[in-house]
Protein backbone atom coordinates (compact mmCIF):
# COMPACT_ATOMS: atom_id res chain seq x y z
CA UNK A 1 0.00 0.00 0.00
CA UNK A 2 1.55 3.45 -1.35
CA UNK A 3 1.45 6.14 1.55
CA UNK A 4 -1.15 7.62 -0.42
CA UNK A 5 -3.41 4.89 -0.44
CA UNK A 6 -2.99 3.96 2.78
CA UNK A 7 -5.71 6.80 4.10
CA UNK A 8 -7.68 5.18 1.48
CA UNK A 9 -7.84 1.49 3.30
CA UNK A 10 -10.84 2.37 5.26
CA UNK A 11 -12.80 3.59 2.46
CA UNK A 12 -12.31 0.64 0.79
CA UNK A 13 -13.14 -1.60 3.45
CA UNK A 14 -16.21 0.15 3.52
CA UNK A 15 -16.97 -0.19 -0.21
CA UNK A 16 -16.15 -3.67 -0.03
CA UNK A 17 -18.95 -3.67 3.07
CA UNK A 18 -21.28 -1.68 1.65
CA UNK A 19 -21.20 -4.51 -1.63
CA UNK A 20 -21.67 -7.27 0.68
CA UNK A 21 -24.56 -5.59 2.21
CA UNK A 22 -26.58 -5.13 -0.59
CA UNK A 23 -25.94 -8.40 -1.83
CA UNK A 24 -27.01 -10.24 1.54
CA UNK A 25 -30.10 -7.78 1.73
CA UNK A 26 -28.84 -6.13 5.35
CA UNK A 27 -30.61 -3.29 4.76
CA UNK A 28 -29.91 -1.52 8.03
CA UNK A 29 -26.02 -1.57 7.28
CA UNK A 30 -26.44 -0.74 3.05
CA UNK A 31 -28.47 2.64 4.40
CA UNK A 32 -25.47 3.71 7.33
CA UNK A 33 -22.61 2.80 4.50
CA UNK A 34 -24.77 5.08 1.97
CA UNK A 35 -25.39 7.68 4.16
CA UNK A 36 -21.32 7.79 6.01
CA UNK A 37 -19.21 6.61 3.01
CA UNK A 38 -20.09 10.04 1.44
CA UNK A 39 -18.63 11.85 4.46
CA UNK A 40 -15.62 9.44 4.66
CA UNK A 41 -14.80 10.44 1.01
CA UNK A 42 -14.74 14.13 1.49
CA UNK A 43 -12.63 13.77 5.01
CA UNK A 44 -10.23 11.57 3.30
CA UNK A 45 -9.62 13.75 0.02
CA UNK A 46 -7.81 16.15 1.58
CA UNK A 47 -4.75 13.95 2.51
CA UNK A 48 -4.60 12.73 -1.46
CA UNK A 49 -2.97 14.48 -4.69
CA UNK A 50 -5.24 16.41 -6.20
CA UNK A 51 -6.69 13.73 -9.32
CA UNK A 52 -7.21 11.72 -6.30
CA UNK A 53 -9.40 14.05 -4.56
CA UNK A 54 -11.63 14.64 -7.93
CA UNK A 55 -12.34 11.32 -7.42
CA UNK A 56 -12.95 10.91 -4.08
CA UNK A 57 -15.85 14.01 -4.69
CA UNK A 58 -17.26 11.81 -7.47
CA UNK A 59 -16.84 8.47 -5.52
CA UNK A 60 -19.36 10.91 -2.84
CA UNK A 61 -21.28 12.56 -5.41
CA UNK A 62 -22.32 9.05 -6.94
CA UNK A 63 -23.11 7.48 -3.14
CA UNK A 64 -25.60 10.17 -2.62
CA UNK A 65 -27.22 9.68 -5.38
CA UNK A 66 -27.60 5.89 -5.04
CA UNK A 67 -28.58 6.68 -1.14
CA UNK A 68 -31.55 9.46 -2.71
CA UNK A 69 -32.62 6.09 -4.72
CA UNK A 70 -32.32 3.42 -2.36
CA UNK A 71 -35.63 3.89 -1.29
CA UNK A 72 -37.31 3.60 -4.39
CA UNK A 73 -35.06 1.41 -6.14
CA UNK A 74 -33.34 -0.70 -3.56
CA UNK A 75 -35.67 -3.60 -4.16
CA UNK A 76 -34.87 -3.94 -7.80
CA UNK A 77 -32.52 -6.73 -8.47
CA UNK A 78 -30.87 -5.65 -10.94
CA UNK A 79 -30.39 -1.99 -9.40
CA UNK A 80 -28.68 -3.42 -6.43
CA UNK A 81 -26.63 -5.95 -8.55
CA UNK A 82 -25.35 -2.40 -9.76
CA UNK A 83 -24.15 -0.99 -6.79
CA UNK A 84 -22.51 -3.72 -4.86
CA UNK A 85 -20.43 -4.21 -9.04
CA UNK A 86 -19.79 -0.43 -8.78
CA UNK A 87 -18.36 -0.47 -5.40
CA UNK A 88 -16.26 -3.10 -6.02
CA UNK A 89 -15.29 -1.22 -8.98
CA UNK A 90 -14.83 1.52 -7.20
CA UNK A 91 -12.58 0.08 -4.28
CA UNK A 92 -9.94 -1.87 -6.67
CA UNK A 93 -9.63 2.03 -8.07
CA UNK A 94 -8.99 3.33 -4.72
CA UNK A 95 -6.52 0.56 -3.97
CA UNK A 96 -4.39 1.09 -7.65
CA UNK A 97 -6.29 -1.44 -9.30
CA UNK A 98 -7.10 -1.07 -12.78
CA UNK A 99 -10.80 0.25 -13.69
Amino acid sequence: MTSASAPLHELTVALGQLAEAVEHRQEDTVARHLQATPTLCRTRAPQQPQDRQALLEDLAHRLEVWASVWPRLGQDPGFRQAVAREARLWATKLRGGTH
